[in-house]
C-alpha cells in the first residue's frame, strides 16, 4: 500500500503516517521545510511539488492524508489532483479548519480590526463535501465534534463551567457542533 502525505510541511503528520505504514510519499511546496525533513528524516521519501500538479502516475497512490493544506490553496483543484493519482476505492482522509470555528473568529476580527488581510481560507462543511462529492468521491466519514474545547479558558470563568457546558450541548446539533474547530472528513474514489 502507498500513501501520500499531501502538504507535509516538516514531516512530523509523514513521521505519524509511517508509523503504520513505512511506504509513505511527503509532498510539499516549501522548500525549506523540506529541506529540515530531508535532514531530520534522510530515508523519507520527499517531493517538492505545487498539489495542484502533483508529479505522481495516474492511480498510483492508495491513500491521501493532509491535514494543515486546504485551508490555503484552491481546493477544487487539488480534490481533482487527488482523484486522480488515488487507485479506485483509494481513501483521502482530510483534516480542514472549520470556516465557522468559534476559535478562528479572534484572528479574524483582530485582522479586521489592524487593517490586514486575513491570510487563510478556510472552507464550510458544505463547501467541502460538495468539492469531493462534485469530483467523484463517496463520503464515507465525517466528524466536526471536538466540542467548545478552542474557546479561550476565560469563557468558562465569566459563565461558568456548567454554563458552559450546557452550551456546548445546545450547540451541538446531530451530534456535530457548527463552532467546531476542525472537519475531518473521509472519502473514496469511485467511478
Amino acid at each position: 500500500m502507498k500513501i501520500l502525505d499531501l502538504g507535509c510541511g516538516f514531516g512530523s503528520s509523514t513521521e505519524i503516517v509511517r508509523i503504520f505504514n513505512q511506504n509513505t510519499i511527503g509532498i510539499d511546496i516549501a522548500y525549506n521545510w523540506l529541506k529540515y525533513s530531508k535532514k531530520s528524516n534522510p530515508d523519507y521519501e520527499i517531493i517538492l511539488a505545487d498539489c495542484q500538479k502533483i508529479p505522481l502516475k495516474d492511480e498510483s497512490i492508495d491513500t491521501i492524508v493532509s491535514w494543515g493544506l486546504f485551508e490555503f490553496i484552491d481546493r477544487r483543484f487539488t480534490i481533482k489532483e487527488i482523484f486522480r493519482i488515488l487507485k479506485d476505492q483509494g481513501i483521502c482522509i482530510i483534516l480542514v479548519p472549520n470556516k465557522h470555528s468559534a476559535y478562528r473568529y479572534i484572528p479574524k476580527t483582530i485582522s479586521k480590526i489592524f487593517g490586514k488581510k486575513y491570510e487563510k481560507y478556510e472552507p464550510s462543511k458544505k463547501e467541502m463535501i460538495l468539492h469531493l462529492i462534485g469530483n467523484g468521491f463517496d463520503l464515507i466519514e465525517f466528524y466536526m465534534n471536538d466540542g467548545l474545547i478552542w474557546l479561550p479558558d476565560q469563557i468558562d470563568k465569566i459563565v461558568g463551567e456548567k454554563l458552559y457546558l450546557i452550551t456546548e450541548q445546545v450547540i451541538k446539533i446531530k451530534s456535530e457542533n457548527p463552532l467546531s474547530n476542525d472537519m475531518l472528513l473521509v472519502a473514496m474514489k469511485v467511478k
